[in-house]
C-alpha cells in the first residue's frame, strides 16, 4: 500500500530572530484529495524558530497514520535541523557536540516523536499559501478548522 502524501505549509507573522509576541499558522493538504485542507494557528511569545516548530507540531498532531510529508516554510534553519541534525540529536539524547542540551529541547523531542513514522521532505521558501496566511494573521484569524 502506497503512503499518503501530505503537504504542511507554515507561516509566521515575523522572521525576526528576537524573542517577541508573534503569530503562526499552518495548513495541511492531502495530495490525493485536493482541496481537503485543515488549518490552524495561534500566538506565542518566543523566537521565530520556536514559532515555526510550534506550528509544525500543531500540524503533525493532526496526522493519524504514516505518510510522506512535504514541509513548506521559509525557515531554512529549522528545515535543515529537521532533516540533517535531528537524527544526530536523537542518537545523542538531544545534546550537542559539547554534551550540552540543545536549545528548545522539548519542541525538538516532540517533533521527533511525531515524525518517527513519517518520511519528511523539506521544501524551502515562500509557498502558495504564504500571502493568504499573512492576511489571516493580520486579521487575527487564528481559529482551527
Amino acid at each position: 500500500m502506497q503512503k499518503e502524501e501530505i503537504d504542511i505549509y507554515i507561516e509566521c507573522d515575523s522572521t525576526s530572530p528576537k524573542e517577541m509576541n508573534r503569530q503562526y499558522r499552518y495548513l495541511l493538504e492531502c495530495r490525493s484529495l485536493p482541496g481537503n485542507t485543515r488549518s490552524g494557528g495561534d500566538q506565542l511569545t518566543g523566537t521565530y524558530n520556536m514559532a515555526t516548530m510550534t506550528a509544525l507540531i500543531k500540524a503533525l498532531e493532526r496526522i493519524r497514520r504514516p505518510c510522506i510529508i512535504y514541509i513548506h516554510c521559509r525557515n531554512d534553519w529549522m528545515l535543515n535541523m529537521l532533516v540533517h541534525q535531528m537524527p544526530v540529536w536523537i542518537g545523542k539524547d538531544f545534546r550537542n557536540s559539547k554534551g550540552n542540551q540543545i536549545a528548545n529541547v522539548g519542541l525538538w523531542q516532540r517533533i521527533a516523536e511525531l515524525t518517527a513514522e513519517h518520511e519528511l521532505i523539506a521544501v524551502r521558501g515562500k509557498h502558495e499559501y504564504s500571502n493568504w496566511m499573512k492576511e489571516e494573521m493580520g486579521k487575527g484569524e487564528l481559529d482551527v478548522r
